[in-house]
Parts: structure tokens; C-alpha cells; sequence
């Protein structure tokens, strides 16, 4: 009999769990007007390069634009 109150307990905690998520993920989605998905975002001409601030090396864990550095693959 023990065994199975902790069968209860546990399939009780995975629907907590599952119900979590979906309130979660409900509330986590963009609340968007009926209007607003009707209009297109505007063209931008003017990209303001003055607040930009450009370096010549550049890391991230995809993308790293270090000078020598090789990234070799193999099969």
C-alpha cells in the first residue's frame, strides 16, 4: 500500500507540474490587439550609427571574430 500512495503522489505532482506550465506558457504569450497584427513595422532609413559602438573583436559562444582563432571540425 505504500507504494502505491507514492504512485498517487507522484502522478499528482506531474499534473501540478503540467498545470504549471500551461498557466505559465498562457501567460507568457504576447497580448497583442486585433489592430496591432494588421499593421506592418515601418522602413528605417536613418539607423542612428553615431549610438553604435563597433569593435574590431567580438566573442560569443557561436560566433568568435578573434584574430588566429580556428574552430576545426571533426568527423
Amino acid at each position: 500500500m505504500k507504494s502505491d500512495s507514492g504512485i498517487h503522489s507522484s502522478r499528482k505532482m506531474t499534473l501540478i507540474s503540467l498545470f504549471l506550465i500551461l498557466i505559465l506558457t498562457v501567460f507568457a504569450l504576447p497580448a497583442t490587439s486585433a489592430g496591432a497584427q494588421d499593421e506592418e513595422p515601418e522602413f528605417t532609413k536613418d539607423f542612428r550609427l553615431e549610438d553604435c559602438k563597433f569593435k574590431p573583436r567580438a566573442e560569443n559562444p557561436y560566433f568568435i571574430l578573434k584574430p588566429g582563432y580556428q574552430l576545426v571540425f571533426e568527423g
